[in-house]
């Protein structure tokens, strides 16, 4: 047999494709969840390796299904993003998109903490100034 053949062989006996593996798959393909303090580019990531082993075991899931999961357990600081991806068309609602746009909006959400820091950093900052001017006068 060539390469070609051997590998096909040899992942035909290791990644079989029976009822049971992909009910298995699909398990752990609803079952992936965002995690606290976990990036979301590597929950997007696990998501869509998800759907890649299905699709390798003959189980193509729909686009729904996967945008579905992309955003079902994101926690409460992405809920606008996800209503407003709610609503968007059916022909809109592609997991490329949806991952897109999430990918954004987590950039925003950093951006913004980042802004609230240093925000608080100025106003801590100018507050000291005051009271030790203050102190100067009372002196």
């Amino acid at each position: 047999t060539n390469g070609a053949e051997a590998w096909r062989i040899l992942k035909q006996h290791f990644e079989p494709t029976t009822r049971a593996r992909v009910i298995q798959l699909l398990d752990d393909f609803f079952s992936t969840r965002f995690e606290s303090g976990e990036a979301l580019g590597l929950f997007l990531c696990r998501v869509k390796q998800s759907a890649e082993r299905l699709r390798e075991a003959g189980h193509q899931l729909p686009p729904l299904y996967q945008g579905y999961q992309m955003i079902r357990s994101l926690p409460e600081e992405f809920q606008a993003i996800v209503q407003s991806i709610y609503r968007w068309t059916d022909a809109e609602f592609q997991p490329e998109k949806i991952e897109s746009e999430l990918l954004l909006e987590d950039n925003r959400l950093q951006l913004s903490r980042q802004d609230f820091r240093n925000m608080k950093l100025f106003i801590c900052h100018n507050l000291k100034v005051l009271l030790l001017q203050q102190t100067k006068f009372v002196d």
